[in-house]
C-alpha cells in the first residue's frame, strides 16, 4: 500500500502502511497532517517511519529499525 493522500476536512493529510510482508493482514497504519505534504512526510519521518526508495516501500519505525541491525 505504501503512501496515499487523504482529504481530511479541508485539508490533506499523508496516510502511511508498512509495506513489509511480516505484518501479514496486521500491516500498521498512520495519518499525518502537518499542513504541508513536505510536512507530513517529514513528520512521518521524524516519528520513524522509513521509505526505501530502491523498491518504493515504506516501513513503519519497528520494522524500520530491524532492517538496520
Amino acid at each position: 500500500m505504501g503512501s496515499k493522500a487523504i482529504k481530511i476536512g479541508p485539508h490533506e493529510a499523508v496516510e502511511l502502511a508498512c509495506d513489509n510482508v511480516a505484518h501479514h493482514s496486521e500491516r500498521p497504519i498512520a495519518w499525518f497532517s502537518c499542513g504541508s505534504d513536505f510536512g507530513n512526510l517529514a513528520t512521518a519521518l521524524a516519528a520513524g517511519w522509513k521509505q526505501v526508495t530502491a523498491n518504493g516501500i515504506w516501513l513503519c519505525p519497528r520494522c524500520a529499525q530491524n532492517s538496520r541491525q
